[in-house]
């Protein structure tokens, strides 16, 4: 077990500590507003699964704002781009249900 005293305590109950489960890095450009990596970390109090990180809302709101590659239609894929049709739609949803054998829906 790795233990750690938290960055940021649990959202949930505000516990300090916490067993880093996963450790996540980045390799960003240089002045990007997030951080390079971040602990995922397990709450020693109440269980609850949550990134350790510094990076604070307002940087998050600046990256999603201005940087991210999601809101240009040239680089993002699933983003609305092209309607979905609805029989497609419904082939999936069936090849799904089949599949998992639920017959709660019926086309």
């Amino acid at each position: 077990m790795n233990k750690k005293k938290s960055i940021r305590k649990c959202p949930i109950c505000q516990e300090e500590n916490g067993e880093i489960l996963h450790t996540q890095k980045f390799v960003l450009p240089e002045g990007h507003p997030l951080s390079n990596g971040y602990d995922i970390l397990c709450c020693d109090r109440c269980g609850f699964v949550y990134a350790d990180t510094t990076v604070s809302q307002k940087d998050y709101d600046i990256f999603y704002a201005k940087l991210s590659k999601y809101e240009d239609k040239k680089t993002a894929t699933g983003g609305g781009g092209l309607p979905m049709m609805p029989h497609d739609f419904k082939k999936r949803l069936n090849v799904l249900l089949n599949f998992y054998q639920i017959r709660a829906f019926a086309f």
